[in-house]
């Protein structure tokens, strides 16, 4: 037979729970799990019947502890569900500026292209002018336009992603709810 250690454990209970259980010391049934000692018949005999209902697969049909486990993972799961959507309303109102700044800047560095090749850049003045401003320009998509609008992009396929999951995680347990309640 295994250590109560694991024993205990496996049962989801402390050694100290198992003495109270069964009379005795906590330091008893250390030395049960070091070896030193070997558990009384009585305790195996209880202890070989626990696991034997655990192992039952009826134990959990009608069980309370099973029915308000699945109730506190429901609760988990639409609390987790409801963050998710916060979240993604959150993105969708700032998608709109970030492709909108994205626009500006991308627009921005076309016409800076098509005024470099033009006869304005003929003139030094002018095409250092346009560097500068092709420059600023180029800083601005890549910090506010094509990073931002990608990040946001990909957090909200993300959370769409995490929705789909969360959505089967809830129809799972709301199945195993059905099963244990034997609808």
């Amino acid at each position: 037979m295994k250590s109560p250690k694991s024993i205990a454990a496996f049962l989801g209970i402390t050694q100290e729970d198992l003495s109270l259980l069964f009379g005795g010391h906590r330091s008893q049934f250390s030395r049960y799990g070091s070896g030193l000692r070997k558990l009384p018949l009585r305790v195996m005999r209880v202890i070989a019947d626990v696991i034997q209902h655990l192992q039952h697969p009826d134990t959990h049909k009608n069980s309370n502890a099973a029915r308000q486990q699945l109730m506190v993972k429901q609760h988990a799961i639409a609390e987790m569900i409801a963050d998710n959507v916060a979240a993604t309303a959150r993105i969708k109102l700032r998608l709109p500026g970030a492709q909108a700044k994205h626009a500006y800047y991308l627009n921005g560095m076309k016409s800076l292209e098509f005024l470099a090749d033009s006869e304005l850049a003929s003139d030094e003045t002018n095409a250092a002018i346009l560097r500068s401003i092709t420059r600023k320009t180029g800083n601005g998509l890549r910090a506010f336009g094509s990073d931002t609008l990608f990040r946001l992009e990909h957090r909200l396929e993300m959370l769409e992603l995490e929705k789909l999951v969360l959505d089967s995680k809830l129809r799972k347990l709301q199945q195993t709810r059905e099963n244990i309640e034997g609808k």
